[in-house]
């Protein structure tokens, strides 16, 4: 949109930076993705950001308490019947009045799971307009502390596809955390890890920061794109997308069949509040 503004001339490169940094480090998206119009419109809560001390997973496990959770029993169906749905797994059937779908939007475009056709159509040309970005995280153990800051943002177009560096001032010891997102961080998804980390190690040479601590034999990396449970971090607008097809994810079939998750929740897309709202609403 902005090229199309400037009659083609080339954006100014700390402005294509900027732009990088601030979308494809925060949609997992690359710029040439996005709807320009709408990409942009969601809300935000003030206030600043605090660390779950005891790991982020007691999240669920909360939500779960008292429930019956079935683990490693994929779902590859459900179907309707005039009395009531029936989930098909890999392991059996299991009978519901209702049914909720919380299944990340990656999933559900690969269409692996399949869903009663009635009224479907709208859902999947809705889910055409809307994309799956990739976010890749790498959280490795350094020789030295980090510098006081919070982040740190390699705007040189040279250090792509890397879109920011954040010190883990919780962690026991000196901890980066490295971002990448878009097609850079399919790539880095993609390749042996002992690639992507000699990558992490030679941006932080560039930056002059403190080097990988080789010593301590330990490296936490995400899979996001290439896990087949959620084939993807999170949901944003393709060209011509918006608010109203997020909206047309979350409508229910019927009265027999939900919808949750963060592609269902517009004004939150992309974020675990998000994903939680959506259930609520």
């Amino acid at each position: 949109a902005i090229a199309d503004h400037q009659r083609g001339k080339p954006l100014p490169e700390l402005v294509s930076a900027l732009l990088r940094l601030e979308i494809t480090g925060d949609l997992g998206a690359d710029l040439d993705d996005l709807d320009a119009g709408s990409f942009d419109e969601d809300a935000a809560f003030g206030g600043g950001d605090h660390w779950i001390a005891e790991g982020y997973d007691r999240i669920p496990a909360l939500l779960a308490d008292g429930l019956d959770i079935r683990l490693a029993e994929p779902v590859v169906e459900v179907m309707e019947h005039r009395d009531g749905l029936e989930v098909v797994t890999t392991k059996g059937r299991h009978g519901a009045d209702q049914v909720v779908v919380a299944l990340p939007l990656g999933v559900l475009k690969s269409g692996h799971v399949v869903l009663p056709g009635a009224g479907l159509e709208p859902r999947r040309k809705a889910m055409e307009r809307i994309g799956v970005g990739t976010l890749y995280k790498l959280a490795v153990p350094l020789a030295d502390a980090m510098p006081a800051v919070d982040v740190i943002l390699p705007a040189d177009p040279a250090l792509a596809p890397w879109t920011g560096l954040y010190p883990l001032r919780q962690a026991p010891v000196p901890t980066v955390m490295l971002l990448a997102g878009g097609r850079g961080a399919r790539a880095l998804e993609q390749m042996p890890v002992d690639n992507a980390l000699a990558a992490a190690a030679d941006l932080l040479a560039r930056l002059r920061l403190p080097a990988v601590d080789r010593t301590r034999a330990w490296h936490m990396a995400s899979s996001w794109g290439t896990d087949p449970f959620t084939q993807g971090s999170y949901s944003y607008p393709l060209p011509g997308g918006g608010a109203r097809d997020f909206s047309a994810l979350a409508r229910p079939q019927g009265k027999r069949l939900y919808f949750a998750g963060e592609h269902c929740l517009f004004a939150h897309h992309a974020t675990v509040h998000g994903a939680l709202m959506s259930g609520d609403a």
